[in-house]
């Protein structure tokens, strides 16, 4: 991603709504869009996130918007800059930001390689109650298994943001760990229970990298064996490389009356045919609220 910011006119803006749709998608009016969400086609497919699912925030100069859909899946995309006007962003690997698409336990789709990109586009704003609207489509690609996935009339309406002070948090999460000796600084939280599973993840979106976790609901205070295969998941996403952990992790506060979960852990990731590198992950801990 470059630092730079291109801003276009509000007439180009509106302009452009009309390219967002394409073809073999199923039209628009089928999709029903809620307030605080984002609705688009996933490869053709109705995707929606709901308004606690949905986050948009500036934080130490760059901005991201996300909502997570029912089956886990994520749509997240950065911006340079703090973006508080009217406007038109190109989501490539030569402009304004990136786009991901991320399932969990895989590698994440990525808009910034080659040949791949978008358009995010802002056509409503107001800055006193701090609501936004527009629209976005975007292309993104995963290098591990060379595939590509098409993210078309993507919209969101009326989403909050919030925009932080240098050096403030919006986020009341937190993960902190050592990868290989060095400290992972994530900027970007999610954390949300679907059925009996807790899925929560830390991204740091200028790598991008990852740390996920996929827990039991039920899970109580305890120590607890990782592995790809069991019911208590680690997940470490290395650009576009993902790699599954084998550790431990200790679970020292789950209230889920509050939706809180906290605790301590480590693991090396598995190497594979695929990925014959690997990672070790220390003194790690974290405090995180789940949807």
């Amino acid at each position: 991603m470059k630092p730079n910011m291109k801003k276009f006119t509000k007439a180009i803006c509106f302009l452009l709504l009309f390219v967002v749709i394409f073809n073999g998608c199923k039209k628009k009016e089928d999709v029903v869009l809620y307030n605080g969400g984002i609705t688009a086609f996933v490869d053709g497919e109705e995707w929606a996130s709901y308004s606690n699912k949905t986050l948009c925030a500036t934080v130490n100069g760059q901005t991201t918007i996300t909502g997570t859909g029912a089956d886990g899946s994520t749509i997240l995309i950065t911006l340079n800059g703090v973006i508080e006007e009217f406007g038109v962003y190109d989501l490539s690997s030569s402009g304004d930001g990136t786009a991901y698409y991320i399932v969990p336990d895989q590698p994440a789709w990525s808009s910034d390689l080659p040949a791949n990109g978008g358009i995010f586009i802002i056509n409503k704003i107001d800055t006193l109650k701090k609501i936004m609207s527009g629209t976005f489509y975007f292309y993104a690609y995963r290098q591990s298994d060379q595939s590509l996935v098409h993210i078309s009339n993507g919209e969101f309406y009326d989403i909050n943001y919030g925009i932080a002070a240098p050096g403030q948090s919006l986020n009341p999460n937190s993960l902190s760990v050592k990868i290989d000796g060095t400290l992972f600084k994530p900027d970007y939280f999610i954390g949300s229970l679907f059925g009996d599973l807790i899925a929560f993840a830390a991204f740091d979106t200028h790598g991008p990298s990852s740390v996920q976790f996929n827990l039991p609901s039920s899970i109580v205070n305890g120590n607890y064996t990782l592995s790809g295969y069991s019911r208590y998941r680690s997940y470490y996403m290395d650009g576009n490389s993902g790699y599954f952990g084998l550790g431990n992790i200790t679970i020292t506060n789950h209230n889920k009356k509050d939706k809180k979960i906290e605790g301590r852990f480590e693991f090396s990731t598995m190497a594979t045919s695929a990925h014959t590198k690997s990672y070790a992950l220390t003194d790690g801990s974290f405090s995180i609220r789940y949807q």
